[in-house]
């Protein structure tokens, strides 16, 4: 576990109300420093290229392992004829019956193959581990790796860093879903917990529960890309909710929304804030073409879209009849791409 302990940030103040945990994955407040031009970032939403790319790599898989069952599952990544490297397609709906489920792989050694759901679904996929951090379908998902087409139906109770299909996320995830309810504390996301890959035309139908930084795709997105993603669930929690993200620094978010009711709910340890039908809190984050969602409540940093942002780009999002953004700083507003650059 060293690798992902290096990558925990401290907060004390903050994770104090929270029990059990001990730190979080590194989201600065603070806009994150674009590394590569305003044209490669806005690429990710334009002529298809990263689902061409996926496309194109699917076709040079040869012999893929086949998994047939609730038990091919779970040796993923256990021996040698089920490797964390290797290239993966389900056969068949598999019904889990509500079995116990370890996660597959860890920060140590992550899923590095591919897995063609080819829109079958997992069912009955339970995970009970209230007093459990990080938990999920997938642990972590490396820079190489692909998830595609997969449905996966249950529910998932965990503790801090608690998801649908990965704890953490750098690779490619497309035309994936998550339906049923997840809970969890810290860093919840319906999907994905912590994000630094991209997410293409992913949905939850899912009731997402936690305490801070909860999200009805993604918890936590670092310089991520979310494209064409939804949540049709209800969200709730107390501080940093959003519809379709908790929290996000850096990345695009295109084409996102949501449709049932993003709720704060504050306690007397934690006084909720930051709540938005797309994001709870944003910095240094494009928002593209976002649908603003006004079912949403709390009493501090409301809005449709976000509920804080702090710089980054609010670009060809519609209008709504409570304020997009509940608090905004720096945020440049455009209605084209091209006046941006």
């Amino acid at each position: 576990m060293g690798n992902r302990l290096g990558r925990l940030l401290l907060v004390p103040l903050l994770l104090s109300t929270i029990p059990g945990c001990s730190g979080c994955r590194n989201v600065s407040d603070k806009p994150a420093p674009s590394q590569v031009s305003l044209e490669s970032r806005l690429g990710v939403l334009e002529d298809g290229q990263v689902t061409k790319s996926i496309a194109r790599k699917l076709k040079q898989v040869e012999n893929a392992i086949e998994i047939r069952s609730a038990e091919d599952f779970q040796k993923i990544g256990v021996g040698n004829d089920y490797p964390l490297d290797g290239d993966y397609v389900l056969t068949q709906d598999i019904d889990f019956k509500e079995k116990g489920f370890t996660s597959i792989g860890d920060s140590d050694d992550p899923f590095t193959g591919t897995f063609n759901g080819r829109n079958h679904s997992l069912s009955n996929f339970v995970i009970d581990k209230p007093e459990k951090d990080y938990v999920s379908l997938f642990d972590t998902i490396s820079s190489d790796a692909i998830i595609t087409n997969l449905v996966l139906k249950g529910k998932i109770n965990g503790r801090n860093h608690v998801a649908g299909l990965a704890v953490e996320n750098q690779g490619n995830i497309l035309y994936c879903s998550f339906i049923g309810e997840l809970n969890g504390v810290f860093g919840v996301g319906g999907l994905v917990s912590y994000n630094q890959g991209t997410l293409v035309e992913c949905y939850t139908k899912a009731d997402v529960n936690g305490h801070i930084r909860v999200g009805g795709v993604v918890s936590n997105n670092f310089k991520g890309n979310l494209i064409n993603c939804c949540s049709l669930g209800d969200i709730t929690g107390g501080s940093s909710v959003g519809g379709v993200f908790g929290i996000s620094s850096g990345g695009v978010i295109g084409g996102c929304y949501s449709k049932g009711k993003v709720k704060l709910i504050g306690n007397k340890k934690l006084k909720g804030q930051d709540v938005g039908g797309v994001g709870g809190r944003c910095t240094g984050t494009i928002l593209y073409s976002c649908i603003p969602n006004e079912n949403v409540s709390g009493d501090t940093n409301k809005g449709s879209l976000v509920g804080y942002m702090a710089g980054g780009d609010l670009i060809k999002c519609p209008d709504s009849d409570i304020p997009l953004i509940g608090i905004e700083k720096g945020v440049t507003h455009a209605e084209t791409l091209y006046e941006l650059r």
